[in-house]
């Protein structure tokens, strides 16, 4: 990857105008719960059903009504959408499990550069992989992997 690579990347995470979580924090339309895919709203967050319907029925977004290119940026909203997420999942999904994801760069498979938390209803059965798990389930051992000892 080049160095103009590298600026055009970051030049694209800071970038309002275009960004389609923007564009739904913005629209009055989206301001009603249940309205044009819109599940919750908040003052600082909104929860929206993702394009296309998600991975798995229940699939929902949290997003910050400010412009955030990820979860590392500014910690403080992070952890206010993570919370809210977390508060909707539990009023909402009665479900056997849920995760609650931010891929946070594109190297984590973030595809959009306005942070928004994935919550994902879990079921017994339902085949769905996560990024991270090998073919056998297993996980990786991140902490074994990076030791000194």
């Amino acid at each position: 990857m080049s160095a103009n690579d590298d600026r055009d990347r970051y030049r694209r995470t800071l970038d309002m105008d275009g960004c389609p979580f923007c564009a739904i924090a913005a629209d009055p339309a989206r301001q009603i719960p249940g309205v044009a895919g819109t599940v919750d709203v908040w003052p600082e967050t909104m929860a929206i059903v993702p394009r296309g319907g998600g991975t798995v029925p229940g699939h929902t977004l949290v997003i910050p009504r400010a412009h955030v290119p990820g979860a590392t940026v500014e910690p403080l909203i992070t952890a206010t959408t993570v919370a809210r997420a977390c508060e909707l999942a539990a009023r909402m999904y009665q479900f056997p499990g849920v995760n609650i994801i931010v891929n946070a760069g594109e190297d984590a498979t973030q595809t959009v550069f306005h942070l928004h938390v994935h919550i994902i209803p879990r079921r017994p059965g339902d085949g769905l992989a996560l990024p991270w798990t090998h073919g056998e389930g297993r996980r990786t051992d991140h902490a074994a992997d990076n030791s000194t000892t």
